[in-house]
Parts: C-alpha cells; structure tokens; sequence
C-alpha cells in the first residue's frame, strides 16, 4: 500500500505546473490580465492597481485629483459705504488738503523773511560807526574793543553778538559781557570786571587773583583800592585764567575771606609759607599768627580784644589756639 505522504507530494509537483487560468470574456479581458497597465510616478518608481474586474489601473494620486478639480471662486459683491463714512472720508480728504497748503504757505514766508532780512543785514542802512564799551576799569577801552573784534563794514543786524560775548568773557578778567544794539550805528559794550582780592607777591612779579583764586593777571598794587599782598609763598608758576590749587595761596584767601570786616580792614600783608604758618601783618606792623583757616571769627575777636587792651605795645598775638592765645609787646 502507498504512502499517503508521497500522493501528497506528487499531487504538490503537480500544482507547480499547473497553468493559471484566466476567468473572463473574450481575448481582450486576458490581454488587459496579460498586460497590465503601468504608472510612471514623479519620484522614478511605478505603480499599478488592479481593477476590481481583475484588470489593472493605473493609481491616481490626490495631487494629481487636485488638478482636475475646477475650484469655484464666488466673491461676495462689494459693499457701498455708507453716507457717514463717505462724509468722514471728505473731511479727512479736506483736512489734509488744508494742511499742505499751510505748510506751502508757512515755507514761502520763512523763505522771504529770510531774504529780506540778508538784504537789510548787508545794506549800508545800519552801518556800524560808533562802539561804546561800558564797565572797564582794569582793563582799557581799546583792549575790549580789540577783545570784541567789531570790523569796519559791519552793520547791526550783521554782527555775530554770541560771537563776541564768547571772545570777551574768555577774559581772565571779565566775568560777563553782554551787546546791545543801538540804531542806527552804535554798539553798547558791557563787560563786569572781576575784582582783585589779593596780589601774590612773587618777588619779582606780581599777580592779581580774585577771591576764587582765579589767576586774573599781572597787576601793579594800586594805590587808591588798596588790596592786601600774599608774600613768602613757595615758587610757583601762576597760569592766566586757572585757579591757584596751592595750600599756601588757597589758604591766605580763605583766611582774609573769614575773618571779620574790622579786622580785615587793618590787614595790610599775609605772610603765608605754609597754610599752618599764616600770618596777617596790620599796618601798624602787628604780625597776627592765624594759621589754618578755621574758628576764624572767634580769632579775628580775639587778636582785636588783644590789640585794644595792649595799644601801640604788642607786636605779636598768636590766636592759633583759640584755648591758649599768646601775645608779645615791645619790651617782652
């Protein structure tokens, strides 16, 4: 008897070579089975899609669908505006319309405003002739008038009057300056002089500082504004216009600034080698030691009470230490 296992297999070998059969209608069903139809996709490859009547199709991709369908575009009719904002787009519209023609209108008067005004600054209608300079007394006339540097040819509405207020308050000696016009060809120069509070006696040279320590310039004592000398100061090179940062001059100024008007009024000369070391020197020869710039009233008090009990007798009063004055007559 055979074994059923070997039917199995040569019923197996069998189906191998078993020809497909083809279930249809007419040569053209087998020729669509035989062939199928093949895509070619845009990235290179190829597909295909087996209808449902066993033929094959070419697979439609949805970009491809996408093309082919007509898109309805139905737009909405445009709305009217309505009276209001038809009104509201006429005032703005008006508005603006308004604006440009001030502002047209504003340029041109600048403009001929302009023009007229050069040609009034170049005629010879306010001819400068006269230049009057007011509130000079250390320095000359003609020195702020050369200062100013006014041409000849200038007129009044021509001349640069920052200009010169800059070049004269870049004075040492002048502290403000201001220019007025007066038609029809004169110039008002008004300069305010600092005032000398001090002349550094170097020795040889001497120097006016105010009571800032401003450096004004050289300077001769003047007799009829007597201002007290600051002698026996370390050698040192005054700049014009700068103020003075030694201890020495800084300290002689604050102490003739503090003390009292009675007392200052008797000051003829500081002697002031080193702020610890200021002395005032009366015009009766007094050498008054003061030192630092400190307690200064309670010492002006001091050196007068002293001055007042002793006369003409004492020669030296030291009030350095307010605690413990010292004092020295004639015969000590």
């Amino acid at each position: 008897m055979a074994s059923s296992s070997h039917q199995r297999s040569s019923s197996s070998g069998r189906s191998r070579t078993r020809k497909l059969s083809h279930v249809g209608h007419g040569t053209q069903s087998r020729a669509s089975s035989a062939q199928p139809k093949v895509e070619v996709k845009a990235n290179g490859g190829s597909s295909m899609r087996r209808s449902s009547g066993g033929g094959s199709r070419p697979d439609v991709s949805p970009r491809r669908r996408g093309r082919n369908v007509k898109r309805s575009s139905v737009r909405e009719p445009r709305r009217q505006p309505s009276a209001k904002q038809q009104e509201r787009d006429r005032i703005q519209a008006e508005r603006r319309r308004t604006f440009v023609r001030r502002v047209g209108l504003g340029l041109a008067a600048v403009a001929l405003l302009w023009v007229g005004w050069t040609m009034l600054a170049n005629s010879g209608l306010f001819m400068i002739e006269d230049v009057v300079v007011e509130g000079a007394q250390e320095l000359s006339v003609d020195e702020v008038i050369a200062v100013a540097s006014i041409e000849s040819g200038e007129t009044l509405l021509g001349i640069d009057e920052s200009g010169i207020v800059a070049r004269l308050e870049g004075l040492a000696w002048i502290e403000s300056a201001d220019v007025v016009r007066r038609p029809p060809s004169t110039v008002l120069v008004r300069i305010v002089e600092r005032e000398r509070f001090i002349i550094l006696d170097l020795g040889d040279t001497f120097w006016a500082l105010d009571s800032s320590g401003r450096v004004l310039g050289q300077s001769m004592p003047a007799t009829e504004t007597p201002v007290p000398f600051v002698r026996d100061v370390p050698v040192f090179v005054p700049v014009v216009g700068e103020i003075v940062s030694a201890d020495e001059v800084s300290n002689a100024i604050d102490v003739l600034a503090g003390i009292t008007p009675e007392l200052r009024g008797k000051v003829q000369t500081i002697s002031s080698p080193s702020a610890g070391e200021t002395s005032l020197i009366t015009e009766t020869a007094v050498e008054i030691m003061v030192g630092q710039a400190e307690q200064l009233s309670e010492k002006s008090t001091l050196a007068l009470k002293i001055m007042a009990e002793q006369g003409e007798s004492v020669v030296f009063i030291d009030v350095r230490s307010v605690e413990r004055p010292v004092s020295r007559g004639l015969n000590e």
